[in-house]
């Protein structure tokens, strides 16, 4: 061991193969080792105890000392100094406050990487992503991409109270709002056959009055149509609108057993219920009957129905539960006529007009039916029976008077008819009708008869 001087440098050598060099010391009379170098590990130093630095005096690393450690007096800083990587390797790897009682990060080895706020895990990576513990805030517009069919975004509410959850909010917080500003959209867009971005639909909504005490929302559902973007429903504070624009776009509501209970037709502006070819501005079809009823006095059976049945053809039918008559009005206010529960019919006065003049008419004739056939004709009372279809059990007892069908056919049939009709509620087909009106004719004629024969009497 030997200690040298070259002119400059102060030199310790130790020339013995492989010795180490040690400088020791004298600690309150025990001798110690403070520093050793282990020549043979090519100079590795060992230092007994702490290698203390003042601050700012740093520990450099690198031929070109770009690794540096030091004390600055306020910090401590670990600081990779050139354009290279700054790598922190170990199995589990944790980053903890001054007193090691708190973490901050933890790096798991083949497993999580977690994120701490004041030693609370609030972020984990996982193999499918990452958990998040609490809630995020966003500076910037943010995107979510899947390459699958799986959900893309998941809202959980795991509350059990009876309140909403879970909640999507859309906030404009911008005090500089203005009436009608738009507040939030959702679209829902894709690529068309040209390779180019389209918004095919979206629903939109706008502050339509900002006025404390007095806003007003307006919520709009819009569809791309031909190319063109369309306003299919429209909420505002004084009506909810479909198809406010108007252009041709029909509107149909489906039920259960009918795809076209309700149908708009708006290229034709008609209306159709059970139909989606409306041939009126309103046209009611079914294939069973079908009716249009309007009822009264918060009871179903106080009404007034339309309709057609398949059977007996088209009707009119007027309620029950006390309403025994079917009224006709003109001019709003003027009762015109009233069919009542017996099946009388009255008018003002009892006038019924019949199409007569001479210029709708042709092969012109005297009749010859008078006297002979009315001397022949049977005016008989009688009662309906419950076979007929104008019965009424109300009505059963009430006497009618005219004429027997089977007795004016004997003596002149042109006066009576057989058609169709309901027997006993069966359909039939020879059910026979006389027509009382056709009848006058020959009265009046067996009249002038009658008056002839007396003048001549007379004469």
């Amino acid at each position: 061991m030997s200690l040298e001087l070259d002119g400059v440098n102060g030199i310790i050598k130790n020339t013995t193969s492989d010795g180490d060099v040690t400088i020791k010391g004298n600690d309150g009379g025990s001798e110690i080792s403070l520093l050793t170098f282990d020549v043979s590990a090519e100079g590795v130093a060992t230092f007994n105890k702490d290698v203390k630095l003042g601050d700012n005096s740093k520990a450099l690393f690198g031929a070109d000392s770009d690794f540096e450690i030091y004390h600055s007096g306020t910090a401590s800083i670990i600081r990779e100094a050139s354009a290279g990587n700054l790598t922190l390797a170990g199995n589990d790897v944790q980053v903890t406050n001054g007193a090691m009682n708190e973490t901050h990060i933890d790096c798991n080895n083949n497993g999580s990487v977690d994120l701490y706020h004041n030693n609370v895990k609030k972020f984990e990576t996982t193999a499918s992503g990452v958990d998040i513990t609490g809630g995020f805030n966003a500076t910037v517009g943010s995107t979510i991409t899947t390459a699958d069919n799986t959900d893309t975004l998941q809202l959980i509410s795991t509350d059990a109270d009876p309140n909403q959850g879970p909640n999507l909010r859309l906030y404009r917080n911008n005090d500089s709002n203005a009436n009608d500003d738009i507040l939030g959209q959702i679209s829902f867009d894709g690529r068309n056959n040209n390779s180019q971005d389209v918004e095919y639909a979206f629903i939109r909504s706008f502050a339509g009055a900002i006025t404390d005490g007095s806003e007003n929302g307006v919520l709009d559902f819009r569809t791309i149509v031909g190319g063109t973007e369309r306003n299919r429903i429209s909420m505002d504070p004084s009506s909810t609108t479909i198809n406010e624009e108007g252009i041709d776009l029909d509107f149909r509501v489906e039920s259960n057993g009918n795809a076209n209970m309700l149908f708009v037709d708006a290229g034709n502006d008609k209306i159709g219920v059970g139909t989606n070819s409306p041939q009126e501005l309103m046209h009611l079809m079914s294939t069973a009957t079908a009716a249009v009823r309007v009822s009264g006095g918060s009871n179903n059976n106080k009404k007034v129905e339309i309709g057609y049945n398949n059977t007996d053809g088209p009707y009119i039918k007027s309620g029950s539960s006390g309403v025994v008559k079917l009224q006709f009005y003109i001019d709003n206010n003027t009762l015109a006529a009233e069919i009542r529960d017996n099946a009388d019919f009255y008018t003002n006065d009892g006038t019924v007009h019949s199409l007569s003049d001479a210029r709708v008419k042709s092969d012109i004739n005297d009749l010859t039916d008078g006297l002979e056939i009315v001397k022949q004709l049977k005016p008989r009372t009688f009662k309906y029976t419950s076979k007929s279809q104008f019965y009424s059990e109300k009505n059963k007892d009430e006497i009618k008077y005219g004429f027997v069908a089977d007795e004016v056919e004997a003596v002149a049939s042109q006066y009576t008819s057989i058609g169709t009709g309901k027997l006993d509620g069966e359909t039939v087909d020879d059910l026979k009708s006389i027509s009382a009106t056709k009848m006058i004719p020959m009265l009046v004629k067996a009249i002038q008869e009658l008056e002839a024969r007396i003048t001549a009497l007379e004469g």
